[in-house]
């Protein structure tokens, strides 16, 4: 079945989710300093800590299906994460 625009008004990880069973993803998380670009961008100044977040995303049998990378002012993102332990 082929997308419709109304398909694209919400998020593109929910219009996935319609489509295919999403088990995991795998993110990493790199500072580094602006560029002159990012800056631009980002409404900082070239050397401002920036910090840029790599994801790819899977379906329950490791078939990778979105890739990801953002940037972040580093003074405007929170980081937050649960961490499990598997009892297997």
């Amino acid at each position: 079945a082929g997308l419709k625009p109304h398909d694209f008004e919400g998020s593109l990880f929910a219009l996935l989710e319609k489509r295919v069973a999403i088990a995991y993803s795998h993110q990493e998380v790199e500072a580094m300093l602006m560029d002159k670009k990012m800056a631009k961008l980002l409404h900082g100044k070239k050397g401002d800590p920036l910090l840029r977040v790599h994801s790819v995303t899977y379906t329950a049998d490791a078939k990778p299906i979105l890739f990801d990378t953002s940037y972040y002012r580093a003074d405007k993102y929170s980081f937050k994460s649960t961490l499990t332990r598997d009892t297997h």
